[in-house]
Formats: C-alpha cells, structure tokens, sequence
C-alpha cells in the first residue's frame, strides 16, 4: 500500500512509490488535512481496520483529518464531489462540514442521488 507518485514539474523530484516505510520517516505533524481521492484509499487488503492502510497512516502520524473512499468510485462523481469538497473548504468550513456539503450537494442532483455516488468518502480521524 502506497502513494505512487510523478515526477514534478522540471523535475524537481523523482517518480515513485511512497509506501508505508517512507511516510513512518516523514515528519507529518504540521498537516492538518490529507485527501486520498482515489478508489478504495480507506481500505487494503485487510478491510477498513487494517493499520497498513493509507488513512490510517496518515491518522498515527497525527493528521487530524484524513479523507478517504470505503469502495469504488466513479471518476466523474469523484471529481464533482472533490471541486464541491475543496470550495466549501475555501469558504471556510470545517473538512467534516465541507464534506458532508459537498455530499449533499452531490445527493440533490439527478444521476449521482445514489449513495455508490456521493457516500464513499468519509473522514478518518475527525476533528471537530
């Protein structure tokens, strides 16, 4: 389990996989927010309580608020709840509040008012 990451813009550091060893070595304390938006980022092979897993990573190293997504999610709906996430935040909502917006926002539009749509990603850590 891992971060695959590019490499930056004029190269200004290397591709490649940021995995549970090298996040323990990062000093993450400063972080106050860390979003996962991608499938499944929540979860590894042993389920949602898994403590290799990406979100719960983030939470031992002190992240007071990791999002993450329970399941597979679709592209487009991810992308509409993620643009909604990051303006109710901008706005300056709590995560946990930006969140549950950006969820209900979702929720009120024809084609993503299923849950598979606007409930996979919840926040792991939850300060308040």
């Amino acid at each position: 389990m891992g971060l695959i990451l590019a490499s930056g813009a004029k190269n200004t550091y290397e591709a490649g996989l940021l995995g549970e060893t090298q996040l323990h070595t990062l000093d993450l304390a400063n972080l106050k927010l860390v979003v996962l938006s991608a499938c499944e980022t929540a979860v590894s092979d042993e389920g949602l309580v898994d403590p290799s897993s990406l979100a719960r990573i983030f939470m031992r190293a002190g992240v007071p608020d990791v999002v993450a997504s329970k399941w597979r999610v679709d592209s487009q709906a991810s992308s509409d709840l993620m643009n909604q996430f990051y303006t109710h935040l901008l706005h300056g909502e709590a995560a946990t509040d930006a969140l549950k917006e950006a969820e209900h926002d979702l929720r009120s539009k024809p084609g993503t008012d299923h849950p598979y749509y606007w409930a996979a990603f919840s926040i792991f850590g939850g300060s308040v």
